[in-house]
């Protein structure tokens, strides 16, 4: 699947490049034409695949009012579980802070590249083109991961990381993006896999679905409340740099705060 998924995010930004001299508009006929062949093909899925389970499904909505409840419940419970981790628990906190920041970086993408930067519409869908296949190229570390010091793997990934966003805050051209890009495939690559083989090994199986929701719901929101944020900045700057500027120093600040706290930690053993 991830594979298929770079494959596919490397083929439509290349042909949005190529044919953008179409105009946009018939790009978006064919964009409609793509979607409804997609959902043709959704026609062939086994039917025990689709099939709605309607006692289940009502079994479901009964269960909406519950879910914040069972939320909480779950925040908890991670809680106290990862402060036993101390180690796992700030390797945890640093990669939400940088997928954060970089879904935050995402957000207003084409806006910063296309009008402060001054990059053309087709080198922007070439950019992404290019990202995609440093990500496939970057999918197979996964082999060489396992293989490895886990936490050092980490910590090479998070470095790769942070030079992304440090290029790409005071990237002035097209190539500097294309460089930047290349550290955000390695370092996004490197970290997920490490601290996602990280919790396979020192969190419980009937516990790692707790803490991978508690995760997701403390990142999701987050990250939109940055965007909210910056959405309401930009109203008074008028500069997405500026803005990522900010961004990037927090992040920079809440990094070092970290990992310092980590360094400065005698009781914990790196294996």
């Amino acid at each position: 699947m991830t594979t298929i998924a770079s494959i596919s995010y490397f083929l439509g930004p290349f042909l949005v490049g190529i044919f953008s001299f179409l105009g946009y508009e018939k790009l978006f006929y064919f964009y409609g034409i793509i979607v409804s062949l997609s959902s043709l093909f959704l026609l062939l899925l086994d039917r025990d695949m689709v099939q709605v389970n309607n006692v289940e499904a009502k079994k479901e909505d009964t269960k909406k009012s519950k879910r914040i409840f069972s939320l909480i419940n779950t925040l908890r419970y991670v809680t106290k579980l990862l402060i036993n981790k101390p180690l796992l628990l700030s390797l945890i906190l640093i990669f939400s802070l940088s997928m954060v920041i970089g879904v935050s970086f995402d957000a207003y993408e084409v806006v910063f590249l296309t009008k402060e930067i001054g990059l053309s519409n087709q080198q922007y869908a070439f950019s992404l083109s290019l990202l995609a296949i440093f990500f496939l190229g970057t999918s197979g570390l996964n082999v060489i991961i396992k293989q490895k010091n886990l936490y050092w793997t980490f910590t090479f990934g998070l470095i790769s990381y942070y030079l992304y966003a440090l290029i790409f805050v005071f990237s002035f051209g097209y190539w500097t993006i294309l460089l930047s890009y290349f550290f955000l495939a390695i370092g996004q690559t490197l970290i997920s896999l490490s601290l996602t083989s990280l919790i396979q090994r020192d969190i419980p199986l009937y516990d790692q679905n707790k803490v991978d929701a508690s995760q997701n719901a403390i990142v999701g929101a987050l990250q939109s409340l940055v965007i909210v944020t910056i959405s309401f900045l930009f109203n008074f700057t008028h500069s997405i740099r500026y803005l990522y500027l900010g961004l990037f120093i927090i992040y920079s600040v809440l990094l070092f705060i970290l990992t310092w706290k980590l360094r400065s930690r005698k009781d914990l053993k790196i294996t």
